[in-house]
């Protein structure tokens, strides 16, 4: 049996996201940018920056 009442958050798919910790925003401020090898690499934290 499916369940059809179930909601998908709807939007844009978050652009950014933490290879740490996979935490994703759709907003660059809101993430440290380090760039490595030519490639944008975004840190959520401090911590997880210079992990």
């Amino acid at each position: 049996m499916r369940n059809e009442n179930h909601n998908h958050r709807r939007g844009p798919k978050p652009s950014f996201s933490d290879p740490v910790c996979g935490m994703a925003t759709d907003r660059e401020d809101k993430f440290l940018r380090h760039d490595y090898h030519g490639r944008a690499y975004y840190f959520c934290s401090e911590r997880l920056f210079h992990f």
